[in-house]
């Protein structure tokens, strides 16, 4: 059952190029995990007495060692996947931003195009239109 209050943020880190950091679930290793294998934008749960951006500033060095700031953020919309609420988050990284996979099985920097033809999981792929939107009015 969704709720007025957030549960957990979802982040899209974005090149000046457009390249946008997606990552790839690991299967479980024998344990039941809601969308095994299937690739997401950077995610966190929002832990008790933290903001959503907080959520967003704790995540990228824990999932990725990747700094964010942010003033480099802008929140993009809220939307609702199995019932629970998620602050979704554009923030925007330097060019040369690698990355180190701390988390799942794989991670790539790719343009839309690319993240449009993958399996998402968490119903992310509700967010592309939006974000779609949002990349074209920032040029």
């Amino acid at each position: 059952m969704a709720t007025d209050n957030p549960v957990g943020v979802t982040f899209v880190l974005l090149k000046p190029s457009d390249k946008i950091l997606i990552s790839q679930r690991n299967d479980g290793n024998g344990k039941k995990i809601p969308f095994p294998n299937t690739w997401c934008f950077p995610g966190e749960t929002i832990e008790a007495g933290e903001t959503p951006i907080e959520a967003v500033l704790r995540g990228g060095p824990e999932e990725f060692d990747i700094e964010i700031k942010k003033n480099d953020c802008v929140e993009l919309c809220r939307y609702v996947h199995g019932g629970a609420l998620d602050v979704v988050f554009v923030c925007r990284v330097i060019e040369d931003t690698k990355g180190n996979l701390k988390e799942g099985q794989d991670m790539k920097w790719v343009n839309l195009e690319v993240v449009k033809s993958m399996k998402l999981g968490w119903d992310q792929d509700e967010i592309l239109p939006i974000l779609e939107k949002f990349m074209k009015l920032s040029k």
